[in-house]
């Protein structure tokens, strides 16, 4: 595996590009997170010259570019019916996933709640429903200087934040620039972070903090964070520290 979705994190699918044969983004690979079972949905034609530019999860699909360094072509995988396409260039279909300022979540009673960071500081800060910024102190003792906060890497959940900040070395990150992770390979990473936040006292807590790019945190529930790591994915209970193998992405079936 070589590069992440961004995919959508209330879904039951996430999809990432694979290495064949010592190419890198040779093919596009969808994991079904309730059967914990991946799929091979596409492998590139020309080993040589192809390679996957971009690999999104929308909606009820996944829609790559294959580019060979001379023209793109787009395609657009329906989950429901494995069903390959060609489609046209639509740049919008990206537009979800592009940070254009702090994430907002609206609460149970109205209230409207959001995380920001500012360029090359280290702090993240909670917003209230008043847009009174507040440092999350529990997460300034980390490196987060080269990371980014995107919306599809947060979510709500009985009155606590879950998220997962991503930082980049630094040659990868644009000053002024958010980071935007289609485009940035596990070799790039310094590091990921995963914390709860909870928003009536403020507390954070760093559940899983991951050096390098090497591991992955791909997703969270109730105490069990799942890394993916050496082409398997595990999961570990955070009260015990027990680690389970959950699968191998050796153990592909085609879908098509």
């Amino acid at each position: 595996m070589e590069r992440f979705g961004p995919n959508d994190d209330t879904g039951n699918y996430f999809c990432y590009t694979s290495e064949y044969e010592g190419r890198k983004c040779s093919g596009v690979v969808l994991y079904d997170i309730d059967k914990e079972t991946a799929y091979s949905i596409y492998d590139v034609v020309d080993l040589e010259n192809d390679f996957i530019s971009n690999c999104v999860l929308s909606e009820d699909s996944v829609i790559f570019d294959v580019e060979n360094g001379k023209e793109k072509t787009r395609f657009r995988y329906d989950i429901e019916h494995q069903a390959l396409e060609e489609v046209e260039d639509e740049e919008e279909v990206y537009d979800k996933y592009t940070y254009f300022g702090p994430p907002t979540f609206e609460l149970d009673d109205g209230r409207k709640v959001g995380i920001d960071k500012e360029s090359e500081d280290n702090e993240l800060y909670f917003i209230d429903d008043s847009n009174r910024r507040s440092e999350i102190s529990e997460l300034s003792e980390l490196n987060l200087k080269h990371a980014a906060v995107f919306a599809n890497s947060f979510y709500l959940s009985d009155g606590r934040l879950y998220g997962i900040t991503t930082s980049v070395k630094g040659d990868k990150y644009k000053k002024g620039h958010l980071v935007d992770l289609r485009n940035i390979e596990n070799d790039d990473i310094q590091g990921e972070v995963l914390f709860s936040f909870n928003i009536e006292t403020q507390d954070a807590e760093v559940l899983c903090n991951k050096k390098g790019g090497a591991s992955r945190i791909i997703g969270y529930d109730e105490g069990e964070v799942y890394i993916f790591e050496n082409n398997k994915v595990y999961k570990n209970e955070l009260s015990t520290q027990k680690r389970s193998y959950s699968m191998s992405l050796r153990l592909l079936k085609k879908m098509i």
